[in-house]
């Protein structure tokens, strides 16, 4: 009886295993099959990309010449916020199946940053499911 019931439980490991990679797997695919966004920030040197994860191309379409922006908040108080404006013209983005565009910018000479707590927001418009956020310090 000892020996049937050992076997049993060495059986049901891999099948718990199993299962647990299968539902792992599942929800790191759904996440990766779409359009996300990543933020980092080195310096004051910003990098927001957006990455297109799915097997098929994606457009965004846009109502201005605006694509994407970004606020800087001090103690949940926005004190920035680019861009000020943007142009009539209508815009679009388009990225095939695993392409990724990156925008670029710099906090340095646009954000008068005193010591403190900060957090960095960045979106593209018009999507505000694509958006990603990165809090840090200033000394």
């Amino acid at each position: 009886m000892y020996t049937k019931a050992k076997n049993r439980k060495l059986l049901v490991i891999p099948f718990l295993l199993s299962i647990t990679l299968i539902v792992l797997g599942c929800s790191t695919s759904s996440f990766k099959e779409s359009l996300h966004t990543t933020l980092e920030l080195k310096e004051l040197n910003a990098k927001f990309t957006l990455i297109n994860g799915s097997s098929e191309t994606k457009v965004l379409d846009f109502t201005s010449g605006c694509q994407y922006g970004y606020t800087v908040e001090t103690n949940g108080k926005k004190i920035y916020e680019w861009p000020f404006a943007c142009t009539d013209a209508l815009s679009k983005i388009s990225l095939n199946p695993t392409e990724k565009i990156v925008f670029e910018f710099s906090l340095k000479d646009r954000v008068d940053l005193k010591s403190g707590a900060y957090k960095l927001k960045a979106f593209i418009y018009e999507h505000n499911e694509l958006n990603n956020e990165v809090a840090f310090g200033v000394r």
